[in-house]
């Protein structure tokens, strides 16, 4: 006998063998025992989710030769042949290959047929939203009215391009995506059955590269037995899904705590270098970091990691504060964005790398400078030198009162600005005529901190002065920094208008008449009102922008030849009546 593979073998035969689809079992459980079956379900959901096989254990739990049963014998001849394909009243159709009218007409002609073995007919109609537009209009009549010994199962992996008139008349059952632990359990079982043994780590990595797909996950594992024997490993699940360790995750989160730009560059050149997806590998970094977040949350519930990895993750995450975790999120997600439109993606991860530690080294900085500069408390040399007057006090038991806080605020402030009041020291500032030298000092700080107002004011005023040549040499800046808005769209209406023209402050940018639709994204006020405010941080605070259309080269030549025809018939004229143009 001829090789079966594995998702073959191992399929579902009956309601209590399907993985992952409770809901779905109880209503059509509930169905038939309390005879509540419709003419017609719909079944939607991911490929390898379990619809055809819900299709035939439905088929075969109606025709049992036992009895209308959830729980099918799967030994009799009507079971026998709808598990082998040979029953003559289960018909299944692949609507990809069979999509047109002709197709649905033959259903429509064969449907009144009474059942040759069992009590129902059923039609499983697999990838139904493949069919054409008239081979569904063929199929409604049928599905309004439909023999009682007919029923129809129709699969989908895309219910929305299936038409409404079709969903109506529907009982419509979503198969959901399989949960990783689910899948992770099956395999093990298979692999038992199979005389096969498999490691946590391999059975996770399988049904994670699965994405939800209990048949994906089954003829993955197939693969990795012939190649490995009977012995799965996550290495060579790794060698053949082309993935990389789970321990690479691991390793970039352990360097990027100790912002090491130079290891986190190498460790992705050395994963790229081996033929790895790097759109790939940023979404597992955010999934990773993600899965970090959770057991910062406290729950570790939702992670699908082995019980060492998540170990591991907790050790990890401890060197993580919460704001750090969400700023790497951030940035990855808008790399893996960015990723879609740039040509270059390996630069932008390392540019997201690098934009990653240089957030932690000014992180770093603002907390350095958070700290207290100078302690003015009695035991500092500063104060002691400042105040003898209090320190005799405080031997002589005599109470000395708390310095008031715009003291300790004028001390500091002092400290911070030695060249502008050098003349005046704390010897000075005595506890007896503090007030009077505070006084005295107030008219040199307000002077200068009117000169910092006033430099400040003058470094905000710093624009490029606006002109055209100006306008299109920083148009790369302009689009960048509106694509930095996050309007990826908006900078990518502007890539097909230019710079035209500048009267009075107003900038005109001009798309060619074939870009009218871009020209009315651009012009909605949300947008127009974003591109100005990029323009007068760039211009001033005067700068407008407006959009025009552009006549095409072919109507621009047009006019320039007939203001040339124009101007010969003028010059014509002039010399004709020896005159002169006013």
């Amino acid at each position: 006998m001829s090789y079966i593979t594995l998702y073959r073998k191992y399929r579902s035969q009956s309601f209590k063998d399907l993985v992952g689809q409770e809901s779905i079992i109880k209503t059509l459980s509930n169905a038939i025992e309390n005879d509540r079956l419709t003419h017609a379900y719909i079944f939607s959901g991911p490929r390898g989710t379990g619809k055809t096989s819900t299709a035939r254990i439905l088929a075969k739990s109606l025709n049992c030769r036992t009895g209308k049963s959830v729980n099918p014998c799967n030994v009799c001849n009507v079971c026998k042949g709808i598990t082998d394909g040979s029953s003559m009243d289960v018909i299944e159709i692949d609507a990809a290959s069979n999509r047109g009218i002709d197709e649905m007409r033959q259903v429509r002609e064969k449907v009144n047929f009474a059942p040759v073995e069992g009590k129902y007919k059923v039609y499983i109609i697999d990838e139904v939203h493949m069919l054409t537009e008239p081979a569904f209009n063929a199929l409604l009549k049928t599905l309004e009215e439909p023999p009682t010994h007919t029923i129809f199962i129709l699969a989908t992996t895309d219910p929305q391009k299936v038409p409404v008139t079709i969903l109506s008349r529907c009982q419509r059952l979503d198969f959901g995506r399989i949960p990783i632990s689910q899948i992770s359990e099956h395999l093990k079982y298979i692999a038992a059955k199979e005389n096969a043994t498999i490691e946590e780590k391999a059975a996770l990595m399988i049904a994670k590269n699965s994405e939800g797909g209990l048949r994906d996950a089954i003829s993955l594992m197939d693969q990795v037995i012939a190649f490995s024997g009977n012995t799965i490993t996550s290495d060579s699940v790794i060698t053949i899904i082309g993935n990389y360790s789970s321990d690479f995750l691991f390793d970039i989160a352990e360097i990027m705590a100790k912002n090491g730009i130079n290891e986190l560059l190498s460790q992705l050149d050395e994963v790229i270098n081996q033929g790895k997806n790097i759109t790939q590998i940023v979404r597992d970094l955010i999934d990773f970091y993600r899965s970090m977040m959770f057991v910062k949350l406290g729950n570790t519930k939702t992670i699908e990691m082995s019980e060492d990895q998540i170990t591991r993750l907790k050790n990890i995450t401890a060197n993580y504060p919460v704001k750090r975790i969400k700023e790497i999120i951030m940035v990855l997600s808008k790399a893996e964005l960015d990723m879609k439109w740039h040509p270059n993606s390996r630069l932008l991860v390392e540019i997201a790398f690098i934009d990653l530690t240089m957030l932690a080294e000014n992180t770093e900085v603002e907390k350095e400078a958070a700290l207290p500069k100078h302690d003015y408390g009695s035991n500092s040399p500063a104060t002691k030198a400042a105040n003898p007057a209090r320190q005799g006090s405080a031997q002589s038991g005599t109470p000395v009162s708390e310095p008031k806080k715009e003291e300790k605020a004028f001390t500091s402030h002092i400290s911070s600005e030695p060249s502008t009041i050098n003349t005046l020291t704390f010897n000075q500032v005595s506890s007896k005529d503090s007030s009077k030298n505070i006084s005295a000092i107030e008219p040199v700080i307000e002077k200068k901190m009117e000169e910092i107002k006033a430099s400040i004011k003058q470094i905000d005023n710093l624009h490029v002065e606006l002109s055209l040549p100006a306008v299109k040499h920083h148009w790369t800046d302009i689009i960048n920094k509106i694509k930095g808005k996050n309007k990826i769209k908006l900078s990518v209406y502007l890539l097909e208008c230019e710079p035209f023209k500048i009267e009075n402050q107003k900038v005109f940018l001009a798309f060619k008449e074939k870009y009218s639709f871009h020209k009315d994204q651009v012009s909605q006020k949300e947008n127009a009102d974003l591109i100005e405010e990029v323009f007068k941080s760039i211009f001033g605070n005067n700068t407008t922008v407006e959009f025009v259309t552009r006549p095409s080269d072919a109507q621009q030549n047009r006019l320039g030849d007939q203001a040339k025809e124009n101007n010969e018939d003028t010059n014509n004229l002039v010399s004709l009546f020896d005159g002169q143009l006013l």
